[in-house]
């Protein structure tokens, strides 16, 4: 199972100001398809960081070394990060700019069922066909 950090906040602005600032380099961007890196992150944090532009958006990712540690799709008020992101969040959340909290996501039923059929495990009937089928 792994956690994730729910991130609500009513002052989109100041937390993007400083999550650009902060992820600025090695990162990159994705809004709404498109992708951004190196300066043109400085021109997002003066252009795009507005609570009107933010609300506005329909899919944000921040990623690095290709893995998403930010994310929202359909609204900023759905934004995630990774647990591994905690310092960063614990920063944000001290100087007032968010509330946060840490969810576990489930692995779904259906999920588990498959993954113990087709890795073997449950399954009594393995070995009695390994011998019928003289493998």
């Amino acid at each position: 199972m792994e956690k994730y950090i729910h991130i609500k906040t009513k002052r989109f602005s100041a937390f993007f100001e400083l999550l650009l600032s902060e992820y600025k380099i090695g990162s990159v961007i994705e809004i709404d398809n498109d992708g951004f890196s190196g300066e043109a992150i400085d021109h997002l944090m003066s252009k795009w960081c507005v609570n009107k532009n933010i609300a506005g958006t329909k899919d944000f990712k921040l990623r690095r070394r290709g893995e998403v540690l930010f994310s929202f799709h359909d609204s900023p008020m759905e934004l995630f990060a990774k647990y591994s992101e905690l310092n960063f969040v614990l920063k944000a959340y001290s100087k007032g700019i968010i509330k946060y909290k840490v969810v576990v996501k489930k692995e779904k039923f259906f999920t588990r069922i498959f993954k113990s059929i087709f890795s073997g495990r449950n399954n009594k009937n393995s070995e009695k066909e390994k011998k019928v089928l003289g493998t």
